[in-house]
């Protein structure tokens, strides 16, 4: 139900515009209430000042676009940097471990990772942080304009955060989300290099098969899975067609049986 003069405010990033209604009801035959939309002026702070948010987050694709050939982030480019400013570091004795480059795992498990990639991402991009800015100005100019009438007025404007994909070289990638509060990445997804959702925190299930393609894979998997979660692992057959299956064994234990064939 619609509440007499309630505001309605319409963003349009496609198009940078704003615009208003206020709600105003009335009675038709039988005293039917009907709720009739009526456009206001927008104060032209709020105009500008949106149109500012999203010329800079275009900015920003752009900026992405030239670097990466895309919007997804291929952590190798950047990787040099983040090593090279001595921030984290792999280490890596396995015999068959050809790489020691970061991937999914890493980035999820390891908060100073995500933390510095903040850092390099907003430092090398300030078209984000200029946007972050501007977008937060703008919910409050609508919330001052429009705000303390009959109802408070609420702008939702999480629509036009972007969540960046950053890419890694074993073919795993994570969904993160910028947190401008903690000035850190936020995982929203993580998917590991055999295609298999990576569960991002302890409240997560973990039952299920995982496709599994590598000896390493394997141990990066375990790994990243015992720091969150209580598990026996098994091995079983050899061969090169692999799987981990994954059982709950009571309320804070799992049984994870790795096998080949």
């Amino acid at each position: 139900m619609s509440i007499n003069g309630a505001y309605v405010i319409v963003i349009d990033s496609e198009n940078s515009s704003v615009v208003a209604f206020r709600i105003i009801r009335s009675k038709v035959d039988d005293d039917i209430d009907i709720s009739i939309p009526k456009p206001v002026s927008v104060p032209d702070e709020i105009k500008s000042t949106f149109s500012e948010a999203i010329l800079s987050r275009n900015d920003y694709l752009d900026d992405l676009q030239r670097e990466f050939g895309s919007t997804s982030i291929n952590f190798s480019i950047i990787e040099s940097d983040i090593y090279g400013a001595g921030f984290y570091a792999i280490q890596s004795t396995e015999s068959d471990q050809s790489s020691d480059s970061i991937n999914a795992f890493d980035f999820m498990s390891n908060s100073s990772l995500r933390r510095q990639t903040f850092d390099r991402l907003t430092t090398q991009y300030p078209s984000y942080m200029k946007f972050n800015g501007l977008w937060n100005k703008t919910v409050n100019i609508i919330g001052t304009s429009f705000g303390g009438q009959a109802v408070s007025i609420s702008a939702d404007l999480s629509v036009l955060a972007f969540m960046p994909t950053l890419t890694f070289e074993d073919g795993s990638y994570v969904i993160a989300e910028y947190n401008m509060d903690t000035k850190t990445f936020a995982v929203k997804e993580g998917v590991d290099e055999g295609g298999n959702d990576i569960p991002n925190n302890a409240s997560y299930s973990i039952g299920g098969v995982y496709k599994i393609n590598s000896s390493k894979h394997y141990r990066d998997l375990q790994e990243y899975m015992s720091y969150f979660w209580l598990i026996k692992f098994i091995s079983r057959g050899t061969g090169q067609s692999c799987t981990m299956s994954c059982r709950v064994i009571t309320s804070e234990r799992y049984e994870c049986t790795y096998h080949c064939k």
